[in-house]
């Protein structure tokens, strides 16, 4: 659910807060409100986020329990991967001095 980079931002931006406006996230995540409805739609029906309309028909948003558990298991998972990343381009860059010799290819 978090592979998608608009809704990896949209939680992490909603980590650092309470409630935040419908607006602020479209305005920083640069999209447009169909665009932003449909990605709070999925993030809600996993249970990541909660959306509330308030009586002035403002939208506001908030990451669940649920979903500021998501994501920390999906950040610590991202940071498992680029560790053992860096480590095979440590390890392949010693490897990679040249052109296989023309009798390999």
């Amino acid at each position: 659910m978090l592979t998608a980079p608009a809704r990896l931002f949209i939680v992490t931006l909603l980590a650092e807060m309470r409630w935040c406006a419908f607006g602020f996230i479209c305005d920083a995540l640069g999209v447009t409100s169909g665009t932003l409805s449909s990605q709070l739609m999925k993030l809600s029906a996993a249970g990541i986020v909660e959306v509330h309309r308030s009586k002035g028909r403002r939208t506001w948003v908030r990451l669940t329990p649920e979903g500021c558990e998501r994501l920390a298991n999906h950040l610590e998972a991202l940071q498992a991967i680029v560790s053992r990343a860096a480590e095979l381009v440590e390890a392949g860059a010693a490897a990679c001095d040249g052109p296989p010799p023309a009798d390999e290819l």
